[in-house]
């Protein structure tokens, strides 16, 4: 008697190639971490990434994923205004796109994450043709671009996704569909381990011989994060916290500008800007406040790194900010409001017991599943699979 043939094993799923698109490959932004973070993690399982969008000053990536210079910020350059200016984006979103193509049929792409609409506009014209699905990941914008990113979404995004169910909300309310739209959180990996006497000799340089209470910002110097009003802040302050000491981590177009305001404000000798900070865990460390101004923006990763290093947080209520800060860990305030930012920076300066009470519940929630970069990067690569398989 024969008997019957064993059932071959099923295959493995294949190995994708996903493409992943910013504006700007700036080193230290948050939208760049997530997505270096996120390549990580698919190139651990496997799968293949190429990077594209403009270069960062000091390097794209520094992985094994391949890099694709595209001129994507003179695409998005919105400032170049008349006839002349939207020529030369024209013409940088053709050689963008031209490039893009070609790199999408070398290497049999199977799948384009967009982050920001300068990506998603050159990812579908490249893409024309090839069926190959389109994610868009939108990380918030002023609040006058909203209209023109939903139409955006509606038009050349397969699927649209948000790390906030607030901001999310702002786009179905401008007619993004539901059915393709979803809320899915940002990957935040654990803080690196630092040195005591490391951490303790940055503590001791930043304070000074007079200070006593360090509080860190990680913000691009630009409009959006409100540092004119941060300025402002300390200038309302120092007189009854002479002991207040704030460091800026990160660069921009403000540069100068912050600088001068911190002159005219009479602040400088208590506010640093020591450009972009690559060792972000000793500062971390070395703090006792997280501070963000921002006038817009989506889900932080900062405030969860904060959190993850036991710092309660100040910080506006723009974007989905309020799904991770409350009285439990921090202050939540108005945008631009000087006077509450001002009174929860003194009390969380001066009131040791509530100090401690949100420390402890900082650390709490620093820890929760939903920030997990296993979690939320296995999603990540089921909607990818998901996506691909359905094309």
């Amino acid at each position: 008697m024969v008997n019957p043939a064993t059932p071959p094993e099923p295959l493995p799923p294949r190995k994708l190639c996903v493409v992943q698109m910013c504006t700007y490959f700036a080193l230290g932004g948050g939208i760049q971490r997530h997505i270096n973070d996120l390549s990580n993690s698919l190139m651990v399982q496997g799968h293949s990434v190429i990077k594209a969008g403009t270069p960062g000053e000091l390097g794209e990536t520094d992985d094994d994923s391949l890099f694709v210079p595209l001129q994507l910020d003179k695409v998005s350059d919105h400032k170049a205004t008349g006839q002349m200016g939207l020529i030369s984006r024209l013409s940088w979103l053709m050689r963008s796109t031209l490039t893009l193509r070609r790199i999408l049929k070398q290497h049999k792409a199977d799948l384009i994450h967009a982050h920001e609409t300068a990506p998603l506009l050159t990812a579908r014209l490249a893409s024309f043709g090839l069926h190959i699905p389109i994610v868009m990941t939108y990380h918030g914008s002023s609040p006058n671009r909203l209209d023109s990113v939903a139409l955006s979404c509606q038009r050349q995004a397969d699927q649209v996704i948000c790390p906030s169910q607030t901001v999310m909300q702002s786009l179905l309310e401008r007619g993004v569909d539901p059915a393709k739209s979803r809320v899915m959180l940002l990957g935040v990996k654990p803080n690196a381990p630092t040195d005591p006497q490391t951490v303790a000799a940055l503590r001791q340089e930043l304070l000074g011989p007079n200070g006593t209470h360090l509080v860190l910002s990680l913000s691009r110097l630009d409009h959006q994060k409100g540092l004119d009003a941060m300025i402002e802040l300390l200038r309302r302050v120092r007189q009854d916290l002479p002991g207040l000491r704030v460091v800026v981590g990160g660069e921009g177009v403000l540069r100068g500008q912050v600088e001068a305001w911190s002159d005219e404000a009479g602040v400088s000798d208590i506010i640093r800007f020591p450009g972009v900070i690559s060792d972000v865990s000793t500062y971390l460390a070395a703090s006792d406040l997280y501070l963000l101004t921002s006038r817009w923006e989506a889900l932080p990763i900062s405030i969860v790194e904060a959190f993850r290093a036991g710092l309660p947080v100040i910080a506006t209520d723009c974007g989905g900010v309020c799904e991770l800060v409350d009285d439990s860990v921090g202050r939540l305030c108005a945008v631009d409001d000087l006077d509450a930012l001002s009174d929860a920076l003194q009390q969380l300066c001066t009131d040791q017991p509530e100090y401690n009470r949100l420390q402890k519940n900082a650390l709490a929630r620093g820890g929760e599943d939903r920030f997990s970069p296993t979690h939320v990067h296995a999603e990540f690569e089921q909607l990818y699979r998901k996506l691909v398989r359905g094309r």
